[in-house]
């Protein structure tokens, strides 16, 4: 059988003036499908991975689960110290917030008497996670930790947090302290939103001079930062009762994401597969099918890929133009090239 392509080639030139050799064209690859992988399978009790602009929720399990929330409680302190506080502002240290217990062995702690000002505590608050900041800011800000914590319920209300309870300003463990993971997404967008509370949770290590006589250095609890493409915080956690927690905000490209884990062992290593699944949606994959969304066709996709067409959206419509075949710059030298190259390559005389 002579290949297609020579036939039409032989049309096109009188007879007796080549001899056709039918060419042997390289035969192009099959049409592979655009794959859309399905979500990781996280080993953490809840989990959720929120893709922004727009809002869409791309992945939850146990979503509205009610869990201990350890440390990312302080993304709540946070909100209310930049909503209500200036940088500048002069705070001394009581005697209960020195006193309140440490996070982890061997973490720098302030001292009763000596003055921060807001922003250094904001720092040590997000960065090394310090539970004596978080304490210092509650009693600055609303006078007592009590009034405080009432705020910060009353400001989970106001974000929609209904699965959400505050008892302290720092995570510790107590009963009526739990959220979480679509309540802890909510709170994070409403961080994002400060660039007080992004300047601090992007930095790596900081180190403090509270006195003439003391330093006091600190390091990142966030093991992503830095390290995972685009990770600029927020918050991670550990207690016995949350296990380990981490509220994570992402930019990659034109994307914006918020993921949490809860209930696991590995809140870093758990949080960058999600990531990582989140830095596949919006591919080709997902506008190929978006036009499925509201079709009979939509029945027969997998639950999971639903929300990523979502986020994907139509592609933007309009008319369909074709250039003129001389219209390209240079498109006649091109073609005064293949005019030159055809009559060897159908074996005929140049």
């Amino acid at each position: 059988m002579i290949p297609i392509a020579a036939l039409l080639i032989s049309l096109t030139i009188p007879h007796g003036e080549a001899s056709l050799r039918p060419l042997e064209l390289p035969v192009p690859p099959p049409i592979s499908p655009l794959e859309t992988e399905a979500p990781p399978d996280l080993n953490a009790v809840s989990w959720v991975l929120e893709i922004l602009d727009p809002d869409t929720e791309i992945v939850a399990v146990n979503g509205d689960l009610q869990r201990a929330m350890a440390s990312v409680t302080k993304v709540m302190t946070a909100i209310l110290v930049v909503e209500n506080t200036q940088p500048s502002e002069k705070v001394e240290i009581s005697a209960r917030a020195a006193g309140t217990p440490i996070g982890y062995t061997g973490q720098p702690e302030v001292n009763q008497g000596e003055n921060w000002t807001v922003e250094e505590l904001l720092a040590d608050l997000l960065v090394q996670s310090g539970n004596d900041a978080a304490v210092a800011l509650a009693e600055h800000v609303a006078g007592s930790v009590d009034l405080f914590v009432e705020m910060m319920n009353a400001k989970a209300s106001s974000l929609g947090m209904r699965s959400t309870s505050f008892a302290n300003p720092n995570g510790l463990d107590s009963a009526q302290h739990f959220s979480s993971a679509r309540d802890l997404v909510k709170m994070g967008r409403a961080a994002i939103g400060y660039d007080r509370i992004l300047a601090v949770t992007t930095i790596k290590a900081i180190t403090f001079q509270p006195t003439s006589r003391r330093e006091m250095a600190v390091t990142n609890t966030n093991r992503l930062l830095g390290v995972f493409p685009g990770v600029r915080g927020i918050k991670t956690g550990d207690t016995n009762a949350a296990g380990r927690v981490l509220l994570a905000y992402q930019e990659y490209g034109a994307r914006r994401v918020l993921s949490v884990v809860m209930g696991t062992s590995d809140h870093y290593g758990e949080t960058a597969r999600l990531l990582a699944y989140g830095m596949t949606t919006r591919g080709p994959g997902d506008y190929l099918l978006a036009p499925a969304l509201g079709s009979p066709i939509e029945d027969f996709l997998p639950s999971w890929m639903v929300p990523r067409l979502v986020a994907a959206g139509a592609l933007a419509s309009g008319d369909d133009h074709v250039s003129g075949a001389t219209a390209t710059p240079g498109a006649l030298e091109v073609i005064g090239v293949f005019r030159d190259l055809l009559p060897p390559l159908l074996g005929g005389d140049a």
